[in-house]
């Protein structure tokens, strides 16, 4: 193991990053985002309500639910989806992402789907994701809905089984309840269904996590997204472990190497297939078409819709309001929730930012600039990639490590942007992930 990795450093899912506080007026326009041809297209929908107030969880979300504003929020999402029309050759995939979308009422997405099928030109088995929470999909006939309108794949959270770590995270039902429950709706539908399971969580230890995953295919669990804990400054979950006298436990060298052990055991076992650097699965060997796409596994945009989502067009990356009135206001008189934008100058870097998530990257059709190359070269030599034919492939012993090797071909400007980013929100109380006050008390 490289002596760099001492730490294991948060998965890169966005390159570059964009700050909503320095990058605001933005280096480029809307105009020179879509100047250029028409593209395939992924589509991320972001839908911030939820009934649960996890303390762990940062993403954007309002635990209101008020109709007259989820009515409101669908209407915006369909004239930002209009904006975008004469720029999109063919929707590959959806994924509605959250917050837990299936808290508003499901006839939404039926009317939102058809608009997409309305106005753009889809795949005809078009691949549609949505994440939810065990306790909707057991209500009323939420399943055989989601079904009916085109839903192929389920995401929810687990987080764990371990009935001390779930009652300290503040979440729904013990161990033997739960899995009851997935069994009901795995047993009867003909849906994807895949969960979140966490690790590095309070009172959890590393076999607890096996024992976790054991139990999610024995349930008949998909895929498994394995998720390190991450905690930030001034956040709920923060203070909390911090009263707790948890924190000198989450940031232990030790500990984390106990986890990494777990993977090392997950590696060996013939029976699972890791999709991903963080995703393992006994029947599926690559990840679905929505991420593999999204993290530019196969060549296309994401268009990020919604407040807060983030997308990836041309080559500009920009991120929406979070806020849900400036949102709706912006795309009410423009068309777009754009908030921050920049230009992304290297696409071949970003393609390796991304990488190590999708473990191999195709190098034939790839040009390589020399810092990209040295560095290519550089970790072959330590053994942490191995080329294969075109491929160069992430080696096992760091699937864990996937966000640190993304690292590796961030450039010095790229880190101090990244510091700056961080120190600003510090400055500004905001919760460093999402850039707004989420979970900040």
């Amino acid at each position: 193991m490289s002596i760099r990795y001492t730490r294991k450093s948060t998965e890169h899912y966005e390159y570059p990053q964009v700050s909503l506080l320095d990058d605001i007026g933005g280096k480029c326009t809307v105009n020179q985002m879509l100047e250029k041809r028409k593209k395939d297209v992924v589509i991320y929908i972001h839908i911030p309500f939820c009934k649960n107030n996890c303390k762990f969880c940062n993403y954007f979300k309002l635990n209101e639910l008020d109709l007259e504003i989820v009515k409101s929020y669908f209407e915006a999402l369909k004239e930002e989806l209009n904006t975008y029309h004469s720029y999109v050759s063919k929707v590959k995939a959806i994924q509605f992402g959250g917050g837990t979308p299936t808290c508003v009422p499901l006839l939404y997405y039926d009317e939102l789907i058809c608009f997409i099928k309305s106005k753009f030109e889809c795949e005809e088995e078009l691949p549609i994701s949505i994440e939810s929470d065990i306790r909707q999909l057991l209500e009323d006939d939420t399943v055989n809905q989601l079904i009916k309108y085109g839903i192929k794949r389920i995401s929810f959270g687990i987080q764990t089984f371990n009935d001390e770590s779930r009652q300290a995270l503040g979440l729904f039902y013990k161990k033997d309840e739960l899995l009851e429950k997935i069994w009901k709706i795995t047993s009867t539908s003909q849906l994807d269904c895949n969960v979140d399971l966490m690790y590095n969580l309070p009172f959890q230890s590393p076999e607890n996590l096996l024992d976790d995953i054991n139990c999610c295919f024995e349930v008949g669990i998909n895929c498994i997204d394995l998720y390190h804990l991450n905690i930030f400054p001034g956040t709920r979950m923060y203070k909390w472990m911090q009263e707790k006298e948890l924190l000198s436990e989450y940031y232990s060298i030790s500990r984390q190497n106990d986890f990494y052990r777990v993977y090392q055991q997950l590696i060996e076992d013939s029976n699972i297939n890791f999709c991903m650097s963080n995703t393992i699965s006994k029947r599926q060997k690559e990840p679905n078409i929505y991420i593999n796409m999204q993290l530019g596994g196969i060549d296309c945009w994401q268009l990020g819709i919604g407040a807060s989502a983030r997308g990836f067009v041309s080559d500009i990356v920009y991120r929406n309001y979070v806020d849900l009135k400036q949102y709706i206001k912006s795309v009410s008189s423009s068309g777009y929730g754009i908030r921050a934008m920049k230009k992304c100058t290297d696409l071949t870097r970003r393609k390796f930012v991304l990488m190590p998530n999708l473990i191999k990257i195709d190098n034939s059709s790839l040009v390589l600039d020399s810092p990209i190359n040295s560095v290519i070269e550089r970790m072959i030599n330590e053994n942490i990639f191995a080329k294969e034919g075109n491929y160069i492939k992430l080696s096992p012993d760091y699937y864990f490590f996937a966000g640190n090797v993304s690292e590796e071909f961030y450039t010095n400007d790229d880190a101090m942007q990244a510091h700056k980013i961080v120190m600003n929100n510090y400055r500004d109380g905001l919760n460093m992930y999402n850039q707004d006050k989420m979970n900040m008390r």
